[in-house]
């Protein structure tokens, strides 16, 4: 496994920077503030030797070399959370139990970055009518919002229909560390992204459970 090691990099540039611009980049030294994590990742694209965000791309998809992408589907709303310490900004949508988030994908497919927090639940991603991924995004700090990572990679030769939805299933409250007055609300998922690489992206759109398209 490849191991990046950011830390002497970000010694060797301090001097480059005043204490107080080194503040908004290295906020105490364990944290990166907005302009530190935009240093940060170009670090490390360069050392996986990946290259920098595309745009999208092809008129019937969305094609990204290496990035995060934003699912938009016509009708649906999206919304923001705004990380509390360095103000970066994620979209995302909102599911319920009512509905899923259906869109073909084809190449290498990473992983999702979701918002959670005190009415998270259960959610199952397929492709192809089959499971890979099926885990509980409450967990013990779910007691306020944070932006949480999941990596399961795979690749697409092929289109393949991948579907995300939220899941009817119990939520383990007594994993949480304090509680929380929207614990008792009802599970949602807020999506804010995918990752991959040579990603590509098209027909998006959220099915309800009875199968009837959302337009």
């Amino acid at each position: 496994v490849q191991v990046i090691d950011t830390y002497p990099y970000f010694e060797s540039i301090k001097a480059d920077y005043s204490e107080l611009q080194w503040k908004s980049i290295y906020r105490d030294n364990v944290h990166t503030g907005e302009e530190g994590s935009n240093i940060l990742a170009s670090k490390i694209l360069e050392e996986l030797e990946l290259p920098i965000i595309e745009g999208p791309k092809l008129a019937n998809s969305r094609k990204l070399s290496t990035a995060f992408y934003y699912p938009k589907v016509n009708g649906i709303a999206t919304s923001e959370y705004v990380y509390p310490s360095s103000g970066q900004t994620f979209t995302y949508i909102q599911l319920g139990e009512e509905s899923k988030l259906c869109m073909e994908v084809k190449g290498e497919f990473w992983g999702l970055i979701s918002i959670v927090g005190p009415t998270s639940g259960w959610v199952e991603v397929q492709v192809n009518g089959v499971t890979i991924q099926k885990f509980c995004q409450l967990d013990a700090h779910c007691y306020y919002d944070r932006i949480q990572p999941r990596q399961f990679t795979r690749s697409f030769d092929e289109y393949v229909l991948l579907t995300i939805r939220l899941l009817k299933e119990t939520v383990d409250l007594d994993v949480v560390k304090q509680a929380h007055s929207k614990h008792n609300l009802n599970r949602d998922m807020r999506l804010s992204c995918l990752m991959g690489r040579n990603l590509e992206i098209r027909n998006e759109r959220l099915v309800n459970l009875n199968s009837v398209e959302l337009k």
